[in-house]
């Protein structure tokens, strides 16, 4: 499975895409930028799209 398709999504966003579903995160997340709106989030969650559709705030990920 491709990493390419793991991306960081801040909580608004989250609550968005998915309303009235509580998102599983990971614990002690750092800082990154949301690849859905660009923001800064520590939220720790991560969503599974497709790279084609987060192009435009998506610009890869650290550490992978």
């Amino acid at each position: 499975m491709s990493s390419d398709w793991n991306h960081v999504i801040c909580l608004p966003c989250w609550e968005k895409r998915e309303p009235n579903r509580l998102p599983i995160a990971i614990t002690n997340p750092h800082v990154e930028r949301c690849c859905f709106c660009g923001k800064l989030t520590d939220s720790g969650i991560y969503v599974r799209e497709s790279p084609l559709k987060v192009k435009r705030y998506c610009r890869g990920h650290d550490g992978e």
